[in-house]
Order: C-alpha cells, then sequence, then structure tokens
C-alpha cells in the first residue's frame, strides 16, 4: 500500500501551509493569530525552561492543523460560530455521520 497525497480544503488558497509557524501563522485567520502568538511564546519559554520539545512539536502540530483549517476561512469561521454556540447551550442542528457517509458515497467522493 502507498500513501497517497492528500488534497487541500476547497477555498480561497490551495497551496499547503508548511509546517513551521512563520509559514502557516500567515493562514491562520486575523481573530486567532493574538491566541497563537501568546501560545507560542509560552510554549518556546517552556521548553527552554525545561529543555523539552515535545510540547514544541505539539503546538506546531495543532496549529498547523487549524492554518489548514483556515484556508477556508468562511467554512472555519462557521465551524468557529457553531461551537461557540454549542459552549453556550444552544441546540445545533446536526446530521449523522452515517448519512453524511450516504451522502457521500452517492457523489462519488
Amino acid at each position: 500500500m502507498t500513501a497517497q497525497p492528500i488534497e487541500p480544503v476547497p477555498g480561497p488558497s490551495r497551496k499547503w501551509p508548511e509546517k513551521n509557524p512563520k509559514d502557516f501563522r500567515a493562514f491562520l485567520i486575523p481573530e486567532e493569530r493574538a491566541d497563537f502568538d501568546r501560545l507560542y511564546e509560552e510554549v518556546m519559554t517552556t521548553a527552554i525552561r525545561d529543555g523539552d520539545l515535545v510540547p514544541v512539536h505539539e503546538f506546531i502540530e495543532t496549529w498547523w492543523r487549524i492554518a489548514v483549517f483556515s484556508m477556508d476561512q468562511d467554512r472555519h469561521r462557521r465551524t468557529l460560530s457553531t461551537i461557540d454556540e454549542l459552549n453556550r447551550g444552544e441546540h445545533v442542528p446536526t446530521v449523522d455521520a452515517g448519512e453524511i457517509l450516504r451522502r457521500r458515497l452517492a457523489e462519488g467522493r
């Protein structure tokens, strides 16, 4: 079995961000950059203090994934809005995962 490349998320940007903070920070939506900057500084400070790079690698992986989601900024913002609604205890319409799979299979995806 060979690994197949993953196609980028549809949206305005089609180039995947590199897995380095400087590159993928540019993909983040503006309202998430301050959190990124603050947490990046914290994780780097902790890594220097503790001599442990594992949290840095975890930080990079987490925020790289967020940058990938942010490639379609409108969809990412809708997702964040839905998360906020759920956190406030509001009703959010859902679709059964099996139904999503059936739809995608019917569409040939």
